[in-house]
């Protein structure tokens, strides 16, 4: 397969129709490894595996099919990404076109704020920082009005940090 473009090289056009495919089937994911090390990833699935190789091809990531379960008649596919570089470039990329996910992607730039280099110890303040955004990225999918909090600011900020709550109800 093709390299895919560089994020920062995606037309505002394909940013806004990603920003729309992770605000309706995209989830940013706590990741727990058997070591201890927590992470986070950033996964769409769909039944259409036409559109998860668009995303494919524009953001890189992996494309898995997921086993059908007993009652399910069509197959689905998940696309995902982990890598701390990838994520962050993608989360700058959409979030100003995101409306559901804004705070979650606000959470997940700040978590790759707390991972360090390859093969350097994690600090005791970054794993307790860690948990404490898995803890709220894990409120924020059973409560999508949740805003990020002040405290929750990635140090790249590139963008407009006033829109950080959504409410998706007509009050």
């Amino acid at each position: 397969m093709p390299e895919p473009p560089r994020v920062s090289q995606i037309s505002p056009t394909d940013a806004a129709w990603l920003a729309g495919i992770i605000d309706g089937e995209g989830c940013f994911t706590i990741i727990r490894r058997a070591t201890g090390v927590i992470g986070i990833s950033l996964q769409i699935s769909n039944t259409c595996e036409i559109m998860l190789h668009k995303v494919q091809r524009l953001l890189g990531g992996h494309i898995t099919n997921i086993p059908q379960q007993p009652r399910e008649t069509r197959s689905a596919w998940q696309w995902r990404i982990s890598a701390k570089k990838d994520l962050r470039r993608i989360c700058l990329t959409i979030l100003p076109y995101l409306v559901s996910k804004r705070p979650q992607a606000i959470v997940a730039l700040t978590f790759c704020d707390t991972i360090g280099q390859p093969g350097v110890a994690t600090s005791k303040e970054n794993r307790r920082t860690r948990e404490k955004l898995a803890t709220l990225l894990k409120q924020m999918h059973r409560d999508s009005a949740i805003a990020a909090p002040e405290w929750c600011r990635p140090m790249s900020q590139s963008y407009n940090t006033d829109a950080t709550q959504c409410r998706c109800d007509d009050s």
